[in-house]
């Protein structure tokens, strides 16, 4: 992979992964219309551990204070909520994976755009902003947030849009629903690894490229996490609707 190639996809990865637009939808869609060839799960690997620090860096404070106090209800029941939220993800991930691998098409992309597009205007009618905390999200409503991240598992259903989306529609704030949104994304991406590098150990093999692919998805990704932060608090995330429109359209027409 060459350099110029190892930068688009590495900022691709940066910018799509936290805007709520599709991070697998646009890749796939860059590596066929530049044919760009990307199988290297060495690659794959360090997108998502840049995507990890990103939100780390991000929600610094938060997770710290998370981490040094699962002793206390508190923290242990929000872990249990989080565990509830991958239940089915892990699901589509066991029952539905080669479903899923099949769908890598430009049609189901497509349908993805539509659909994602469609919820984030519809936030645009959402009449009142959500206060309720974390401490307020019940076990149901958890799992209504995983079942949103459980469908976008397929290409072109951006994960932040539809998490956060769903966050705010249970009446979460602009605040705990992105920062729900990205914390079950962490148990998430390090259950996917762990099984990967478990499974690939003695294959993976890192190439300069890669590292400079990994610094441009970090960097990239930390300041759009800012962006979607900003925008969700002031109401503005259904713009990203009108983005995802015309380019569902352009997939599924042309």
């Amino acid at each position: 992979m060459s350099e110029w190639a190892a930068f688009l996809l590495g900022l691709l990865q940066g910018l799509t992964e936290f805007l709520p637009i599709s991070s697998s939808g646009h890749l796939f869609l860059l590596e066929t219309f530049l044919e760009i060839q990307q199988d290297s799960l060495s690659f794959i690997i360090l997108l998502h551990g840049a995507t990890i620090l990103s939100v780390v860096t991000v929600f610094f404070k938060d997770l710290k204070k998370f981490t040094l106090s699962l002793h206390k209800k508190s923290s242990y029941t929000l872990l249990s909520k989080m565990i509830v939220s991958s239940l089915p993800l892990a699901a589509v991930g066991f029952f539905l994976r080669d479903f899923v691998e099949r769908s890598f098409q430009e049609i189901f992309v497509g349908i993805g755009f539509l659909t994602t597009a469609l919820l984030l205007l519809s936030l645009f009618f959402k009449k009142k902003k959500g206060s309720s905390t974390l401490d307020n999200l019940s076990y149901s409503q958890s799992f209504l947030i995983g079942v949103s991240q459980a469908v976008s598992a397929f290409p072109g259903f951006s994960r932040a849009g539809w998490t956060v989306s769903t966050g705010l529609f249970l009446g979460l704030s602009p605040y705990a629903s992105v920062y729900y949104s990205f914390l079950i994304s962490l148990l998430a991406i390090f259950g996917v690894l762990l099984v990967e590098i478990g499974n690939h150990f003695h294959s993976l093999a890192f190439s300069p490229n890669f590292f400079f692919a990994f610094l441009t998805a970090y960097i990239s990704g930390t300041l759009c996490l800012y962006l979607v932060l900003k925008l969700v608090q002031k109401e503005r995330f259904f713009l990203f609707g009108f983005y995802l429109l015309p380019l569902s359209f352009y997939l599924l027409l042309f």
